[in-house]
């Protein structure tokens, strides 16, 4: 039992907040193996975090035949007034940064493409969030530039977050791309849409021309 700075415990290691994550996002149990597989942890680090989890009283093990099932308990007093309010938190945290970029800058912007290690799921600490605004040659940069400046303002204040633009115009985009030139091989290799034309749409595939505008999901 561990009633003193029991957060140190349960936050000691990395393996267990992918373990919680997973957990969370299932009603029912599953086996350590899933977890492992889910949370892209070894069985054996998987294991030794299922099994530390248990002893705080995180999660429970229900045990029968060969595999044992895991669930989050949810009955748990920090399980429930702490880890799932901070997962939940987390996962809006994503959602919010993006909804900011559609509602800034879908009246100035074609398309909104995310590219680099964020969209790749390999950004580190240093890494800055790359964002490809494709627009019309006929609407002004300046005000586009405008429009980003503030919110690359707002983004350092409210996430700490160092975005990075790359502006380029739908008919430069599909240059480049005929040209094989960079970045814009790397965006329709890695972009995820955050909102506007898709990649294919821009790139006058007759399929997906037409313009849409949704968040993007990268969970």
């Amino acid at each position: 039992m561990i009633i003193n700075n029991v957060l140190n415990e349960i936050f000691s290691k990395r393996s267990n907040v992918s373990v919680l994550r997973i957990l969370n996002k299932h009603l029912t149990g599953i086996t350590g193996r899933e977890v492992a597989r889910l949370a892209g942890l070894s069985p054996k680090n998987c294991l030794i975090s299922l099994t530390d989890l248990e002893n705080l009283g995180i999660i429970t093990r229900v045990r029968g035949g060969r595999d044992h099932h895991f669930t989050i308990n949810r009955k748990n007093f920090l399980v429930k007034n702490s880890i799932i309010p901070l997962l939940k938190s987390e996962s809006n945290y994503e959602e919010s940064i993006y909804q900011m970029i559609i509602n800034k800058m879908q009246s100035k912007c074609i398309s909104v493409i995310l590219f680099g290690s964020v969209a790749r799921k390999e950004e580190r600490i240093s890494s800055d969030l790359d964002l490809c605004l494709v627009y019309d040659e006929k609407d002004s940069l300046e005000a586009i530039e405008d429009a980003m400046s503030e919110l690359q303002a707002e983004f350092r204040k409210k996430f700490h977050i160092t975005a990075s633009p790359f502006y380029i115009t739908e008919s430069e985009f599909k240059l480049r791309s005929k040209k094989n030139r960079p970045p814009v091989t790397d965006i329709i290799k890695e972009g995820k849409l955050i909102f506007g034309k898709t990649i294919n749409g821009l790139l006058n595939d007759t399929r997906n021309k037409k313009s849409i505008r949704r968040k993007v999901r990268l969970h």
